[in-house]
């Protein structure tokens, strides 16, 4: 962990949100507490019944979810949840203290782009972050979102879309 007082990297994602779910207090504070550290908005669940009602109010930008929740199993509720509106595209990174070898396989199966085996290092949990909430497909859902917020227009740079934000002077 890290040290009180330590300055954890500041992140280009700073304000992305993080869904976080997981049945064990300590790891779901404890990661909340990384993140949170780090500039992350964070919403944290103990099972799906929870983390279902959060993303029905909150669509994050990234789910960190446990494969294994206690009585219920976060492969299904990703696998659920990646057929609602809005998180079909979220990137998802698994974590796991089992050691089944085909465990990587089925997270992959249930949608997951990461996986992650307890007990882990916080700083590899970061650079999984960072990299799980700048996947191309997610850029361009990000920036959609961002622009229907502020109102930004679109811009058309070497045949692509950008979204531009404008201030008033």
């Amino acid at each position: 962990m890290f040290a009180v007082g330590q300055n954890m990297p500041s992140s280009p994602q700073e304000n992305a949100s993080v869904l976080i779910v997981d049945n064990d207090p300590l790891i779901l504070t404890g990661v909340a507490a990384i993140l949170d550290q780090a500039g992350y908005i964070c919403y944290c669940a103990r099972g799906n019944e929870a983390a279902n009602k959060l993303v029905a109010t909150h669509l994050p930008d990234l789910i960190i979810a446990d494969t294994d929740l206690g009585d219920e199993s976060g492969l299904e509720l990703v696998r659920k949840m990646k057929q609602m509106a809005g998180l079909s595209d979220v990137p998802v990174l698994f974590t796991s203290s089992s050691c089944f070898p085909d465990m990587i396989d089925r997270t992959r199966a249930a949608g997951g782009s990461y996986y992650l085996r307890k007990p882990f290092d916080p700083w590899v949990l970061l650079e999984l972050v960072d990299r799980a909430l700048w996947m191309p497909a997610l850029v361009h859902t990000r920036m959609d979102r961002h622009a229907a917020t502020i109102g930004a227009p679109i811009a058309k740079v070497a045949g692509s879309e950008i979204r531009s934000r404008t201030a008033a002077l």
